[in-house]
């Protein structure tokens, strides 16, 4: 978080909210940043391998082998969104909090 300015409270505003922000939070069984990023770097280029597997199969007209090879794109697919943020969801969230409504855990 950072705090860029120091203005006058909006009354139709319900604080805290954010105004922009980049990427998800780590996955929860990630192991901490250090082991996050080593395993990102690493799922990188084995995404990039795995690609170009699916498309020599998908040139050589294997589709039974690119259809096996989705179940491991499927196992990725968390790690592969990681660099979406949804501002809009985050203060939901936070107004969710703020009313100390439970469902903010979610």
């Amino acid at each position: 978080m950072r705090i860029e300015a120091r203005l006058a409270q909006d009354e139709k505003r319900t604080y805290p909210y954010c105004i922009g922000g980049k990427r998800r939070a780590l996955p929860e069984e990630c192991g901490g940043p250090l082991a996050f990023i080593v395993r990102r770097d690493t799922l990188s280029l084995y995404v990039a391998d795995l690609l170009e597997v699916i498309q020599d199969d998908w040139a050589a007209g294997d589709f039974g082998a690119v259809r096996d090879r989705s179940e491991d794109l499927e196992a990725l697919q968390e790690w592969l969104g990681l660099d979406e943020f949804d501002r809009r969801a985050l203060n939901r969230r936070l107004r969710q909090y703020t009313a100390h409504d439970e469902a903010w855990r979610c």
